[in-house]
């Protein structure tokens, strides 16, 4: 099993991968540029545990990972609705957050993690 922790960007992500078995850790830059972060999670031993951050960037990523994602954790329903408790929240629209809310105002929690079980 492969354990990755991903710190996304706009252009590029940084990922340090540890394998699990062997105890080898790999970090790596993926440029989004392309289909190189596709073909690298398509080629990924599975399963495999993702985490990131929450932030505003991240729904084209977690879409992308649709293909191969088992379990969501935090449950997706809850990314755009954001944990209430903290500071840094924002608006953002219903497209942004890939769901449908019937147009009520959503929020989005900009400090908390999303961890994905790859299989």
């Amino acid at each position: 099993m492969r354990i990755i922790g991903c710190d996304l960007h706009a252009r590029q992500q940084t990922i340090s991968m540890l394998d699990v078995e062997t105890g080898e850790v790999t970090e790596k830059t993926l440029w989004h540029e392309g289909e190189g972060v596709r073909e690298f999670y398509a080629a990924l031993p599975k399963p495999a545990l993702v985490g990131l951050e929450a932030t505003g960037s991240m729904y084209w990523f977690l879409r992308l990972l649709e293909v191969w994602a088992r379990r969501w954790w935090p449950r997706r329903e809850s990314w755009a609705f954001g944990c209430g408790s903290c500071c840094a929240t924002r608006s953002i629209t219903p497209s942004s957050a890939g769901g449908q809310n019937n147009g009520a105002p959503m929020r989005e929690c900009l400090s908390s993690t999303v961890v994905i079980v790859l299989d």
